[in-house]
């Protein structure tokens, strides 16, 4: 299995706010630093409202080609960088479909 075909599952860890447009994600409960906040740009906040633990990456970064214009390579390369900065902050994990 390819990691393009891998669907993906929010944690509870997380929860996101978007205002005006920009979405955060916040970690649940105390929030102790700034830092902690975790700043989604456009393509990010595209993909954490689609982020439902069915879908694969593989299709995610198609949604991201034809919505951003960009060359399907480079969204699947995009999409999977920013699946694993997710990861590691434990925003998401694998499910078992």
């Amino acid at each position: 299995m390819s990691d393009l075909d891998i669907c993906y599952a929010k944690t509870d860890l997380f929860t996101s706010r978007t205002v005006e447009g920009k979405t955060v994600l916040i970690p649940a409960g105390d929030l102790d630093e700034l830092d902690d906040l975790f700043p989604l740009n456009r393509t990010g906040s595209f993909l954490w409202r689609r982020i439902d633990g069915k879908t694969a990456i593989r299709e995610l970064a198609a949604g991201v080609a034809d919505e951003f214009d960009i060359p399907a390579k480079q969204a699947e390369e995009d999409v999977l960088a920013f699946f694993r900065q997710l990861q590691d902050i434990r925003a998401i994990l694998p499910t078992m479909d």
